[in-house]
């Protein structure tokens, strides 16, 4: 039995162990079991072998474009990560691409207990405790719909850094505030206007979420603020099939999260089209077949 751990009770306790139960299916791959060192950071652990673990699919929070590690809302998901797991051992599953551009070992990280033979999720206990966001790279996406699940409930309970506001989704409109938060992961709310194909992707071009929020950039072409960016169709691309569908959601408001990047116009490239939630369902665009 697999357990994401933030405890909690009642019907949403109920849902989370439903959902940790299914991250033990859709993790599949390579696996490796040590003992943990420390945790490092808020995403990271070091085992006692040497090797470096990013924790797959998350976001801590981010003060500014250079991660602060003292940062009280980074350093609390940190001690919670080292009360989790260290001098323990753990088994880190790699789906897809093994090894980060570091050569540090990526994968979900799971802790068995000699008492029960539970296994815990550590990805799953840092997003249902509100001290992580769900977020994905690409091949390390396994597990993604069930991480917005818990993510959903933390919001909704407002658990950690949901209720401290930390977390809150930015508006497309505020162009100044996104570009002040370049290469920082952030969840941007904004209303699609329209569509675009062009240099090997399609965008969705937002406005402000938020009509009476903060103008766009001035100069900008209507109310247009944010590009969200994914692989344009091709047959190479499985993540791409579903593109042909997005001008479903031309004046629908959206969620879209990533790491925002600067130039002209922020944008932000997403990994996997279920980072781009309908807010008022608060659902993800369907998992590519």
């Amino acid at each position: 039995m697999v357990r994401p751990a933030a405890a909690v009770s009642g019907a949403f306790l109920a849902a989370s162990l439903v959902i940790a139960a299914n991250a033990a299916e859709c993790v599949q791959g390579t696996s490796t079991t040590a003992i943990v060192a420390a945790a490092t950071s808020a995403s990271t652990l070091r085992l006692e072998n040497g090797q470096t673990v990013v924790l797959a699919g998350i976001a801590p929070p981010q003060s500014g474009p250079v991660p602060d590690e003292a940062w009280p809302p980074r350093e609390a998901a940190r001690a919670e990560l080292d009360r989790l797991v260290t001098g323990k051992s753990v088994t880190v599953v790699s789906g897809g691409r093994r090894t980060n551009r570091y050569g540090d070992l990526a994968g979900h990280v799971f802790l068995t207990t000699p008492a029960n033979s539970e296994r815990i999720w550590i990805e799953g206990e840092l997003i249902a405790a509100g001290l992580a966001r769900a977020a994905a790279l690409d091949g390390t996406e396994s597990c993604l719909e069930d991480m917005l699940a818990l993510e959903s409930a933390a919001r909704t309970d407002k658990r950690g850094n949901w209720g401290s506001g930390i977390f809150a989704d930015r508006d497309a409109g505020d162009v100044y505030a996104l570009k002040r938060l370049h290469d920082t992961f952030q969840t941007v709310t904004g209303i699609v206007e329209r569509v675009e194909d062009g240099y090997g992707v399609r965008a969705l071009i937002l406005t402000a979420a938020d009509p009476n929020g903060p103008p766009a950039k001035p100069g900008a072409a209507g109310r247009e603020s944010l590009r969200a960016e994914v692989p344009a169709p091709s047959g190479r691309s499985r993540r791409a099939s579903h593109a042909s569908g997005f001008e479903g959601l031309i004046g629908r408001r959206v969620r879209v999260r990533g790491w925002l990047q600067g130039g002209a116009r922020p944008r932000i490239p997403l990994a996997d089209v279920r980072l781009i939630e309908t807010v008022d369902e608060e659902t993800p665009l369907a998992e590519p077949k």
